[in-house]
């Protein structure tokens, strides 16, 4: 349940996006601009006692016209460490509810809902738990080489012993077509158009660490991972269906230097699933896990505020279109 407002609680109110810095870069207007080519970027600020404890952005969009939906960008960037996710959130119901919001959702496989108490402030939604594995960058290059899986580091010599080279950076239309093939191999589409991929790959003095692995002139595997302050992320990665032995971890361990070098504390490898029936995604789980790092358990949600947003859910369901 929501928590009922009284006249000490810290309340969202609307930012100015030329001024709102959000320190996560999911949350940045650079972010929405990247991603996304309809709807409205709204920022907002969480203050109390005239101080900024929060920041968080949505996405606004109406739905065939009628349903309001704000989709959160990202988990709130926690200014204040005594404020909880579920805190901000609690106001964020609160004020889409203000603003006749019909749908309030954050499912992105970049959000970080982990907090306990977020299933309370939730009820009435549709959650989903994931999570994510998170390598901490402190340890030295060796350090981080030594925690990978036994199996990784097997791997990682023969790539190296084959003379696979890594490369910063990455051609477009090739790592378009390495998505394709990758996606391909578990029978679906590329879910990313390719206009957004040209503006994510090609955006001038973007944070954003890209990485590639090749041999005798073929690309054979390449990770995009954008960074902020706090973590960097593997947004999108994807490699040859039978890629040269050790060419996609080879990409990881470059990753993780690159990020070092840039001073980012964490590289959060995104979506894991604990309990899956895809094959696939068993695979990228276990991938991901033998990279290093600590389990993080997540949620993703879609919260309806009104018997409008709950009808618009349900058709889009049927649809197939969430």
């Amino acid at each position: 349940m929501t928590l009922n407002a009284t006249p000490n609680t810290p309340e969202w109110t609307p930012a100015e996006p030329a001024t709102f810095e959000p320190e996560r870069f999911f949350l940045s207007r650079r972010w929405f601009e990247l991603k996304h080519t309809q709807g409205h970027y709204r920022p907002f600020v969480l203050s109390s006692g005239g101080e900024v404890t929060a920041r968080v952005a949505v996405r606004e969009v109406r739905t065939a016209g009628l349903v309001r939906r704000w989709e959160v960008l990202a988990e709130p960037a926690l200014v204040d460490a005594r404020v909880t996710q579920a805190e901000a959130l609690s106001a964020l119901i609160r004020r889409a509810r203000a603003d006749r919001v019909d749908l309030l959702e954050s499912f992105s496989n970049m959000a970080r809902w982990t907090e306990p108490g977020l299933p309370e402030v939730l009820e009435g939604a549709q959650i989903e738990a994931f999570g994510t594995y998170v390598v901490d960058l402190a340890p030295d290059d060796a350090q981080l080489r030594a925690s990978m899986h036994s199996e990784h580091r097997r791997l990682l010599r023969k790539a190296e012993a084959a003379g696979v080279e890594v490369r910063d950076g990455v051609p477009t239309s090739a790592f378009i077509d390495l998505m394709d093939e990758t996606y391909g191999r578990g029978g679906k589409d590329r879910p990313f158009d390719s206009d957004y991929l040209v503006r994510l790959l090609e955006a001038p003095g973007l944070d954003c660490v890209t990485v590639s692995a090749w041999l005798d002139g073929q690309l054979e595997a390449a990770a995009v991972v954008p960074f902020d302050r706090e973590r960097g992320y593997f947004l999108h990665g994807a490699s040859r269906t039978q890629p040269a032995q050790g060419a996609t971890i080879a990409v990881q361990a470059a990753v993780l230097a690159r990020l070092k070098a840039h001073g980012v504390a964490r590289y959060d490898l995104g979506g894991a699933r604990r309990e899956t029936d895809d094959e696939r995604l068993k695979g990228i789980f276990r991938f991901k896990q033998r990279v290093g790092g600590v389990f993080e358990d997540c949620v993703r949600w879609r919260l309806p505020l009104s018997t409008l947003g709950r009808h618009g859910l349900s058709v889009a369901q049927r649809l197939g279109r969430v």
